[in-house]
């Protein structure tokens, strides 16, 4: 008698979905300002880590933000402006309209901007600028008294910066400016958007994150299993894009090797890698299920931009003069203030799955463990147009 064993092949095809990539139509309407604003958000990254020998400091900022304030300082004296400036207001109009337009069923994000020209109460801003900026930025002008009363025109700024961050941001403006002061240009940008999955708050753990080779401090983590989300590595980082809802919008969390000599120190990590490093990684990551640690922090920052925007507009001279935008001579711009929130966290939800804190590498799980130093950057996917960028050393410093 013959024992016949016969043997099935089951196979399972998986779909995932496609992942979201950018629309060639949008990013060739907006290429001259897509360019602008990549080359803005890195040179701003890469000055803000030569301050200091080791970068110790958190840094957050909006290139798309920045854009505008140097768009602003840009309005020229004529009527008309030039055609290739003409052509730079016009795509930045137009890609703010697109980000910033109100959530509808098929947009579930919107980009929240607020600018605003402080100037001195003695000085009138020719008509033709102020519509250039309320007609190409909706930018409004408040006239202060910077002269007499220094403490009302801090206490006015502060306060607008207060409002249009929802209460992130209270003071941009530490001490009185000085009575000389003419002007100041500030702009205060925040993302509105959910996680395509939410963080459980049932599932926060306190860990410790590591400063440095030999420093540890305990903060609070959020944990989350995404699935079929990008992930990407290479010899030198990992990369993987939390996505918002429809990921229309995704956050890249770039993230040292452990093996990296550079792991813990961001200054020589970025001065080793290019972003065309990390645009390959992206092009070529793969969808994973994959089990994030992430610090659990909101980033609210205010600074000076106005040197950075000087380099901008090729501006070699020490100070910014706008010629033809105050009646009968210049607006000189004293000061170009830049406030930026950008959250870690977001709404919760009740938990009722698996206990992902259990798991490792599980069902082919990959864990993610942001528990040092690293970079992010948020797009918007359809346009690849950068929202926001920065670096975090030290979850702790909000």
């Amino acid at each position: 008698m013959k024992l016949c064993i016969r043997l099935y092949l089951v196979v399972i095809f998986c779909h995932a979905e496609p992942l979201p990539s950018p629309n060639p139509g949008l990013v060739h309407n907006f290429k001259t300002i897509l360019d602008v604003m990549l080359d803005t958000g890195l040179g701003m990254l890469a000055r803000s880590t030569t301050m200091e020998h080791r970068l110790t400091k958190n840094v957050a900022f909006s290139p798309i933000s920045s854009i505008v304030l140097t768009g602003e300082l840009m309005l020229r004296k004529s009527e008309k402006l030039p055609a290739s400036e003409s052509d730079l207001h016009q795509q930045l109009g137009e890609l703010l309209q697109l980000l910033e337009s109100a959530p509808n069923a098929t947009k579930h994000f919107r980009v929240k901007r607020q600018d605003a020209v402080f100037v001195n109460k003695n000085i009138t801003l020719s008509r033709n600028y102020v519509k250039k900026l309320r007609d190409l930025y909706e930018t409004p002008v408040h006239y202060v008294d910077f002269k007499e009363d220094p403490e009302g025109a801090q206490r006015d700024i502060n306060s607008w910066a207060s409002v249009n961050t929802q209460n992130h941001i209270r003071s941009v403006l530490p001490s009185p400016p000085p009575p000389a002061t003419s002007s100041i240009f500030s702009s205060a940008c925040y993302l509105q958007a959910d996680w395509q999955t939410p963080f459980a708050y049932a599932l926060n753990k306190s860990q410790f994150f590591n400063l440095n080779s030999t420093t540890k401090v305990p903060i609070t983590y959020l944990f989350q299993q995404f699935n079929q989300i990008l992930y990407g590595e290479s010899n030198d980082f990992l990369v993987a894009a939390l996505p918002y809802t429809a990921e229309e919008v995704r956050m890249y969390i770039i993230l040292p090797n452990h093996q990296s000599r550079y792991k813990y120190d961001l200054k020589a990590f970025i001065s080793r890698i290019s972003f065309d490093d990390v645009q390959e990684t992206i092009a070529n990551a793969q969808r994973h299920d994959l089990l994030v640690k992430i610090p659990k922090m909101s980033l609210s920052r205010s600074f000076s931009v106005r040197e950075d925007l000087k380099e901008n507009v090729g501006l070699k001279q020490e100070n910014i003069d706008l010629e033809g935008a105050a009646v009968g001579g210049w607006l000189r711009v004293d000061d170009v203030m830049h406030q930026v929130v950008v959250d870690f966290d977001q709404k919760d939800v009740e938990y009722s799955n698996v206990d992902v804190l259990g798991s490792t590498l599980v069902g082919g799980v990959k864990n993610f463990f942001v528990d040092r130093p690293f970079l992010f950057f948020v797009r918007h996917e359809a346009t690849t147009a950068m929202l926001f960028m920065g670096a975090v050393c030290d979850p702790r410093v909000v």
